[in-house]
């Protein structure tokens, strides 16, 4: 007996079904599209192709790390010091100048070579005497911020063409020196030539007393005649006390009107054993009238 087919409902034709699978899809499609018009993104989760992501990881191999990029280049003053010294052995004068300006180290390796080109004889210590020519100032300053300085007995300055730039030098050198301690260095100063003031001069004396020195002798072009020698009148103290014992001035110049303070504070507030002036072109009138207003109780 043949039994008719009977098919359920749940059933569907395989064209009706491929039919509802696309209407289904195109209702989604449309969905999107109405929602990406009204302002709302769509945020599709894509995955980087595999070619992209092996260049991105040798990127990141072949890039320099974030500590490599911060990190300080590699400093000179790693090197050894033998090395720093031959290194230094080809610098020419003015380089070494600026090594001096760089660091402590430097300037205590560059500073010996930068002595030799400039051609200023370090003493040792304990010397007896030094020599300072016009073309030394800088390296007198130099030596002054080195370890190895060690004030000598006697400092001769032979300012030949003394010009105000080489003064001033003079003047911070002297002005650095009140940090040591008993000083007994004799200062003998010998300015010529027509190429510095008189209150430079003023300035440098005064550093020169100022750092303690015990002996000071001045020397330098004469000026013209005097023609009015002005004493003033009480003179203060000075804040630091002068410890010249010793004053021997061969120039007119000390009494300048700018160096007249210093000259009459020095010979009113120091213990002086030992005066000799010289060279003054001052007339009778005035030198009565000076010695009349002088009183030295150790003289």
């Amino acid at each position: 007996m043949i039994r008719p087919i009977v098919r359920s409902q749940n059933a569907s034709h395989p064209l009706k079904r491929k039919l509802d699978e696309d209407s289904a899809n195109h209702a989604v499609a449309k969905r999107q599209h109405v929602s990406t018009a009204q302002g709302v993104e769509s945020e599709p989760l894509k995955k980087p192709s595999t070619l992209k992501r092996r260049r991105d990881n040798e990127a990141e191999v072949f890039a320099p790390s974030k500590q490599a990029r911060t990190a300080p280049p590699p400093s000179i003053l790693q090197l050894p010091n033998e090395l720093l010294h031959e290194i230094i052995g080809y610098v020419p004068i003015e380089g070494l100048k600026a090594f001096t300006q760089t660091s402590s180290l430097f300037k205590e390796i560059a500073a010996p070579r930068y002595f030799v080109e400039a051609d200023f004889e370090v003493p040792r210590p304990g010397a007896f005497w030094l020599s300072v020519c016009s073309g030394d100032c800088e390296a007198l300053l130099l030596w002054r911020r080195t370890q190895a300085f060690s004030l000598p007995e006697n400092i001769f300055f032979h300012m030949m063409s003394a010009t105000d730039r080489e003064l001033l030098v003079l003047d911070i050198f002297f002005q650095s020196l009140p940090r040591l301690r008993d000083i007994s260095t004799s200062i003998n100063l010998s300015c010529l030539g027509a190429s510095f003031s008189s209150r430079v001069v003023a300035s440098l004396l005064e550093s020169i007393k100022g750092a303690g020195c015990p002996e000071l002798t001045y020397s330098g072009n004469p000026l013209s005649q005097l023609s009015h020698v002005s004493i003033p009148r009480n003179l203060p103290h000075p804040a630091i006390p002068s410890r010249i014992k010793s004053l021997t001035v061969r120039s007119s110049i000390l009494f300048a009107a700018p160096v007249i303070p210093f000259m009459f504070a020095t010979l009113f507030h120091s213990p002086l054993t030992e005066l000799i002036l010289t060279d003054t072109h001052m007339s009778e009138s005035q030198w009565t009238r000076l010695l009349r207003e002088l009183h030295f109780s150790q003289l």
